[in-house]
């Protein structure tokens, strides 16, 4: 899912922030460094791994339909799903004694209709006017782990924005095109709203998906959304 419902699980959580609580004297105005991450990176620096994993698995657990499941088994499943094409951007803060933790982050991998489910490619061929026509104008890339820490100093700053924004520059930089797009599996109940007020529209039907998928306490509608950036 998108961790949005992003992928091989509900992306569900990706948007659904983080729990905890921020001392009062923590800053709203202390500059976030970003940083864009690759697998290669990622892979030698284990501590940013686990924080970004950390973090996505928080929000993951804070979602009410799929409990106190995990998004990643392991932080090296994140590694594996990024792959050696996809691209991750992250926000980080200072802490005491030098130390940073991160505060948001998405990542993007290439997204291709092969071994796609059947309702999937349904509604993404119904978008492009058959299977003839899969092949899009601009590149697809399908977003996950998207989170952002719940503390009062980081809401409402659109810091996943922020990293999604820099996946897109990155990606189109390196491309050479001036737009790519962005689709994404997301559980209706849980983030519909949230990825249509950032532009993102639904892409077909969807597919309401059964109690106990993904250890979900309750019927779901997954459905797929995309936005050109």
């Amino acid at each position: 899912m998108s961790t949005t419902a992003e992928q091989n699980i509900p992306n569900q959580a990706g948007s659904t922030p983080a729990s905890g609580r921020v001392p009062d004297s923590t800053s709203s105005i202390a500059p976030r460094p970003l940083r864009l991450l690759t697998t290669d990176e990622l892979a030698a620096q284990p501590s940013t791994l686990h924080q970004v994993v950390e973090l996505i698995t928080v929000a993951y657990r804070g979602n009410r339909i799929f409990g106190a499941d995990s998004r990643f088994e392991s932080d090296t499943e994140l590694i594996d799903e990024l792959s050696e094409t996809g691209i991750g951007a992250a926000l980080f803060e200072s802490q005491h004694a030098g130390t940073e933790r991160a505060v948001a982050a998405a990542f993007a991998k290439p997204y291709t209709i092969q071994g796609a489910q059947d309702w999937e490619r349904r509604d993404m061929e119904s978008e492009t006017g058959g299977s003839e026509n899969i092949e899009p104008q601009f590149p697809v890339y399908e977003l996950f782990g998207v989170a952002s820490i719940n503390q009062p100093h980081c809401r409402k700053q659109g810091l996943a924005q922020q990293c999604q924004d820099a996946l897109a520059a990155a990606l189109k930089e390196r491309l050479g095109v001036d737009s790519v797009r962005f689709v994404l599996r997301v559980v209706e109940e849980l983030n519909g709203a949230y990825w249509r007020r950032r532009g993102f529209k639904q892409v077909g039907e969807g597919s309401m998906r059964p109690k106990g998928q993904w250890n979900s306490d309750q019927d779901f509608l997954l459905i797929m959304m995309g936005k050109l950036v």
